[in-house]
């Protein structure tokens, strides 16, 4: 069976950066904390957790150093932390800094502002945490009752979760416009170039493959989302690990694609190439 790689698989910069400011510590610290998982991805999580990365679910575990997880840290935690005097290093991937820097300018600046994104994801609760928790959270499905949305001024601002499909986002911001009518609609393009570039990747592999492999966290929204838009192009399989991978899923399949999050390591990558080339 013959398998075919996106061209950009692996960590993306931000992940990469996380991973490597927190490896860099456990050196020198030999223990360090973070609020909530640093990615979303178990595999690299459990590897992290054995070097002395220790997961936690509020402030006052903290025993040491604090990184910041790569999906950003809601500002009422952050003070929190401070105010028990302990070290602060931060992981947050540089674009969602940026796009949490454009919710703190439109709340700053009194516009309503709007998130696209999944209400129950860490980065998207903490952009609401920079609009002050006053922000409206729409989810990216299509499904939500724009006339239902109560804003209270006519200048509004929209941004998105750095890893949704970047068509649906688009949908849903004219939607948005189409019901609400501001005299002000300000729109921020803040989808992840990386993760827009490996989406767009799906339609250049599915004319070449009969099926896709997924590979990356479960609990991964840029992951389930390229899952999804697979999905839509023909079979596909996502799975964290190759020891995930079931032959019967590939029963007269000749040519395989392989993607992934940009939460999942190379290794990873490279072991699932090696275990679809050995099926016959």
């Amino acid at each position: 069976m013959k398998v075919v790689v996106a061209e950009d698989t692996g960590f993306c910069y931000g992940v990469k950066r996380a991973i490597d400011i927190v490896t860099e510590r456990l050196k020198e610290k030999g223990k360090v904390y973070s609020l909530g998982p640093l990615i979303h991805n178990q595999i690299v999580i459990r590897k992290l957790e054995k070097e002395g990365l220790r997961i936690v679910d509020n402030p006052s575990q903290i025993r040491g150093d604090l990184i910041i997880r790569s999906h950003g840290l809601h500002p009422v935690l952050i003070e929190e932390v401070k105010k028990r005097n302990l070290r602060i290093i931060d992981a947050t991937c540089p674009f969602v800094k940026m796009v949490q820097r454009r919710v703190k300018y439109l709340i700053t600046n009194g516009y309503e502002v709007i998130i696209v994104g999944d209400p129950n994801h860490p980065e998207v609760r903490t952009l609401a945490g920079f609009a002050r928790d006053e922000a409206i959270i729409v989810n990216n499905s299509l499904k939500f009752k724009v006339q239902s949305l109560k804003l209270g001024t006519k200048k509004v601002g929209v941004v998105s979760q750095t890893t949704i499909n970047k068509k649906d986002y688009q949908k849903t911001v004219a939607q948005l416009y189409k019901k609400i009518e501001p005299e002000e609609f300000l729109i921020f393009d803040t989808v992840c170039q990386i993760t827009e570039k490996r989406q767009k990747e799906v339609s250049i592999l599915s004319r070449k493959v009969d099926a896709f492999l997924v590979l990356g966290g479960k609990e991964s929204s840029n992951t389930r989302t390229l899952y999804e838009i697979c999905r839509k192009r023909g079979p596909a399989f996502l799975v964290e690990a190759s020891s995930q991978v079931k032959k019967e899923w590939f029963i007269g399949v000749k040519t395989v694609g392989i993607l992934s999050g940009t939460s999942t390591p190379d290794w990873v990558i490279k072991e699932a190439i090696d275990t679809l080339g050995k099926m016959k």
